[in-house]
């Protein structure tokens, strides 16, 4: 369970994502507090397949792409992320820095 998580819609693409992939994940006693809408979310193990994340989507979960990369790298089958150009002009190269987190050390 992890309580008090942020659920504007124009944030949500990561569970959207998950949600695609197989995740079982509920949410729970949606609300409003401090202005924004918030919830629980409940997640329950489960296998993920890969998907396509629609360039789209990008907006909604541009600071979680480096964690959709780690979940995918344990999904089974092939992810692939279209609209990721505005990761490499973050406060850093959020692409390179998640490639090179996710290469096996020599």
């Amino acid at each position: 369970m992890i309580e008090n998580v942020l659920m504007n819609p124009t944030r949500t693409g990561f569970l959207e994502t998950l949600r695609e992939m197989g995740a079982d994940l509920e949410v729970l006693d949606l609300r409003e507090t401090g202005g924004e809408l918030a919830g629980d979310l409940r997640v329950k193990a489960s296998a993920l397949k890969g998907v396509r994340v629609p360039r789209e989507r990008a907006p909604s979960m541009i600071d979680e792409y480096p964690v959709l990369a780690v979940v995918a790298a344990f999904a089974e089958g092939e992810t692939h992320m279209a609209g990721l150009a505005e990761l490499k002009v973050k406060e850093s190269d959020r692409l390179a820095a998640t490639a090179a987190g996710l290469t096996p050390a020599a």
